[in-house]
């Protein structure tokens, strides 16, 4: 133990800022600093994610999506998914996440999406607008075409030695198919981890899933995930909310803020209406997830297989 840091509170005062710290940052002397929280966690209490049964969406170049519950659970069977402790007292974060979320799709746009005969074309900004109005064409499922995001090895379960791939196309599918089944291919892999999710924990009920992050701002990919998952979306105003969570930790520190919960619950603005799931569309969707499941247990044991022939 005297290796180790003593484990307090995210609100415990650690210390305060010297008058040489004070200086260098331009910050007041004698100001307290407390000891905080990991980054996901922050983000999680900025997004006002502090009761059993919500769920939280990072849509950015990583895809985290993790839960909320009053108890703890352990994936040890699966190993995908990870327990965090939440800010909140009581409260936990089981979360599993995507190594290519985001960026999945700004690798479509970039060596795919955005050539003209082997050209690289300019970049406008709204080009993930036309990205996502492609994607619009298509209907749910993408006609039969699955794309495996895992371009550099899966995140959770590890298996490192995955790629991406891209299974069941055909002559009909277009480009559109191509970007449509990118983002339903996060959504798909959501859908893993909360069937874990439920194994665990049966009596769970998924009330809302908040998400934040660039993908946040495209109601179709919010959409898929509703449609998916069979749980309302709801965007967020604003941008930096791992800061605010910290700053509301501090704050606690400090004396200024009471209960963090309902703070953050309060605190944290909806961005436009709560995107509501289909129910046709949630059950068009189930069996696509059940495959997408099955085909992950097939790539990650073929590319295993073809990692240990190449070393050997």
């Amino acid at each position: 133990m005297e290796k180790l840091p003593s484990i307090v509170e995210p609100w415990h005062v650690v210390g305060e800022v010297t008058e040489k710290m004070a200086g260098e940052f331009g910050l007041a002397a004698g100001t307290v600093v407390a000891a905080g929280c990991g980054d996901t966690a922050a983000n999680a209490l900025g997004a006002g994610v502090v009761r059993p049964g919500m769920i939280f969406d990072v849509a950015g170049t990583a895809a985290v999506l993790a839960g909320c519950t009053d108890r703890y659970v352990a994936d040890v069977n699966n190993r995908a998914l990870l327990t965090m402790r939440s800010v909140i007292p009581g409260l936990w974060h089981p979360l599993a996440y995507v190594g290519g979320g985001g960026i999945a799709l700004r690798w479509f746009r970039d060596h795919f999406f955005n050539h003209f005969r082997g050209e690289k074309q300019d970049l406008p900004f709204d080009m993930y607008r036309e990205l996502i109005a492609c994607a619009a064409e298509v209907p749910p499922g993408s006609e039969g075409l699955f794309f495996s995001p895992h371009l550099g090895g899966r995140m959770c379960p590890a298996s490192p030695d995955m790629r991406g791939a891209w299974l069941g196309f055909s002559w009909g599918h277009t480009q559109p198919h191509f970007i449509r089944a990118v983002l339903e291919s996060v959504a798909f892999e959501y859908a893993y981890y909360l069937t874990i999710l439920r194994d665990l924990i049966p009596d769970l009920n998924l009330i809302e899933a908040r998400v934040i992050g660039g993908g946040a701002r495209s109601n179709l990919w919010n959409q898929i995930k509703a449609d998916v998952l069979g749980v309302p979306y709801q965007p967020l105003k604003g941008t930096e909310f791992g800061t605010w969570g910290s700053a509301m930790i501090a704050g606690r520190a400090a004396g200024i803020f009471g209960d963090l919960a309902e703070v953050a619950y309060e605190r944290a603005h909806p961005e436009g209406n709560v995107i509501s799931p289909s129910a046709n569309e949630h059950d068009l969707y189930q069996p696509l997830v059940r495959e997408y499941i099955r085909w992950q247990t097939i790539l990650s044991e073929s590319f295993e297989q073809m990692s240990d022939k190449s070393i050997e």
